[in-house]
């Protein structure tokens, strides 16, 4: 096969570089705007905490001065700029990084990126997919890991908090939470069920993709464990629960908007891709609605965990349980089912005579 050679620092990285750079100057000059004109004694809760013996009854006492005596969250700001910091990692910064990944892979075997264009005459399929196994799984853990590290800072003190106030209670809501989660996904099923999705598209692209990186290699399956069992719960339950819920007065409207974020995070790259392909001819808005569609299970996950985290007197830990159950199981069960491919025939065939039943 002939090499095709490609130069690592060319026009469109200098391109990402730059966008990077103007992405981060706008999202910093509102929020120092927003810091300086907002800012509250972050010792605040620890008065409570002086004045009641139990750490429930001062959180409890706390949360209810702040609404009837309108008082901003002393961490409301570092909520809000924890908020910026996920979705900028998350969207921006991982699109920059994953384009330097692949130049690296590209220039290291001295490949032309024509060979992972699908509408290039040089395009090979060997190269793309060893391409997207060895570098898709690391990427994950590259950029969770840099999320997850600046999140956990911005939010230390309230986690903190959260993390002192752990009791029996904590992990009753967290199962309760965790019973939520699965009663949703329950319903989200027998939804999409109905309303014909199921014929369709039977995953969200973003669990087909979670599934595609179970056929790989062990030290992968541990970073995959360590990504999807470990670092997201921590991550979306500080981002999806704790930093979105202080930026509202209101814990219904709260609810709401975080389980619709919580949604919308799920679905909203892939429905990205696929309005581009519509643009480029490779897709119909039939696929767009197909991809947005499953906004409502996840939603309805991100409104299970909501109200567990209510319940529970706003403590995460709870919350973090939960989705770490749901996420476990999950992963053991994607694991089995890539163990034993004929297992999965057969749910296939179950799912088929219930989809047939409900029908």
């Amino acid at each position: 096969m002939q090499n095709y050679a490609l130069n690592l620092f060319n026009n469109q990285t200098y391109a990402m570089i730059l966008y990077s750079i103007c992405t981060i100057a706008f999202l910093l000059v509102p929020f120092i705007i927003y810091y300086f004109k907002y800012r509250q004694d972050t010792s605040l809760i620890n008065k409570y905490l002086q004045v009641f013996p139990n750490s429930e009854e001062a959180y409890a006492a706390y949360t209810r001065d702040q609404e009837n005596l309108n008082i901003v969250d002393p961490y409301r700001t570092k909520s809000l700029f924890t908020i910026i910091y996920y979705f900028f990692v998350m969207y921006i910064l991982s699109e920059f990084i994953s384009s330097i990944a692949i130049s690296i892979y590209l220039y290291a075997n001295q490949f032309s990126s024509d060979i992972i264009n699908p509408n290039s005459e040089y395009f090979n399929q060997n190269v793309y997919e060893h391409m997207q196994s060895s570098l898709n799984i690391i990427l994950q853990i590259v950029i969770y890991g840099i999320a997850i590290v600046g999140v956990v800072i911005l939010m230390w003190k309230p986690f903190m908090e959260d993390l002192k106030r752990i009791n029996k209670k904590t992990f009753a809501f967290g199962a309760m939470g965790f019973g939520l989660l699965y009663a949703a996904n329950i319903i989200g099923t027998i939804f999409l069920t109905l309303i014909g999705v199921m014929n369709f598209k039977s995953n969200a692209s973003n669990q087909e993709a979670i599934n595609s990186m179970f056929n790989t290699s062990v030290p992968n399956l541990i970073i995959l464990f360590i990504v999807i069992v470990i670092m997201a719960p921590i991550l979306e339950e500080l981002v999806f629960r704790k930093a979105i819920f202080k930026q509202f007065k209101n814990k219904y409207l709260a609810l709401i908007v975080s389980s619709l974020a919580f949604g919308m995070l799920h679905v909203i790259s892939s429905a990205l891709l696929v309005f581009i392909n519509i643009t480029k001819g490779d897709a119909t808005l039939f696929d767009f609605v197909l991809e947005l569609i499953y906004v409502i299970p996840y939603s309805l996950m991100g409104f299970a965990l909501g109200i567990a985290y209510i319940k529970s007197n706003n403590n995460i830990a709870s919350t973090m349980f939960a989705h770490f159950l749901n996420n476990f199981i999950s992963y053991i069960g994607s694991l089995i089912l890539a163990l034993n491919p004929d297992l999965l025939e057969s749910i296939e065939n179950a799912a088929t005579i219930l989809i047939n039943f409900l029908h």
